[in-house]
């Protein structure tokens, strides 16, 4: 049951990254273009957090939303 939430979650964020990615490349207005790019790099850490990898999510909020 569990394995089935995650697989789920994992989905919907991964469907949320490819939406959040085609929406920064068709953005003409700069400030929505990172805007989206913080919802894909926040859904890829999700990601991250539901595979139990705390450390790498972390290190990618920090240096690619920093940068």
């Amino acid at each position: 049951m569990i394995l089935m939430i995650h697989k789920a979650a994992i989905y919907m964020l991964g469907m949320i990254a490819a939406a959040g990615t085609l929406a920064m490349l068709f953005q003409t207005n700069p400030l929505r273009a990172a805007l989206s790019m913080l919802i894909v790099l926040t859904a890829t850490a999700g990601v991250y957090i539901i595979l139990r990898a705390q450390l790498v999510a972390f290190l990618q909020k920090i240096v690619y939303a920093g940068a």
